[in-house]
């Protein structure tokens, strides 16, 4: 069976091939596509591994439901709403999402991600424990110790 990721332009597809590491098969949407056409060239892909992945925007959660209700076991692929857009998605975020849903992506934009993630809990952790020794100095201060 092979993998089938539905998106909404060949913006998308690029940026989601600047990624994967192995070869899948891509149906756009162009968005502007009338209802029947769409399942006319949707229809074929209804017996494989189908992913739908489109923008996090009023046209994309249309779309989305749309396909939803033609393809009930299609799984579905979700970028932040911060990001609005594939095509404005950081591609170490965009091979976090397809890594989870068990696609082969490039090392090197997992190990990004990765970074980029414990970087900022480093961060954070750094932040809290100044703040918490900060705190404490307050509060002995405060208690007349």
């Amino acid at each position: 069976m092979q993998k089938v990721i539905i998106v909404e332009g060949k913006t998308d597809q690029r940026r989601l091939e600047e990624v994967l590491a192995e070869p899948v098969t891509f149906l756009l949407t162009h968005g502007t596509l009338g209802e029947e056409e769409l399942l006319r060239r949707l229809l074929p892909y209804e017996r494989e591994d189908v992913y739908i992945f489109v923008d996090a925007d009023e046209p994309g959660n249309r779309l989305r439901r749309l396909l939803g209700r033609w393809f009930p076991r299609a799984k579905h692929l979700y970028t932040r709403k911060i990001y609005r857009e594939i095509a404005h998605t950081p591609l170490a975020y965009l091979a976090r999402v397809l890594d989870e849903a068990h696609f082969a992506v490039r090392e090197e934009w997992l190990l990004a991600w990765e970074r980029k993630v414990n970087g900022k809990e480093r961060g954070r952790r750094r932040r809290r424990g100044r703040n918490r020794h900060f705190d404490e100095e307050e509060g002995s201060e405060g208690r007349g110790t």
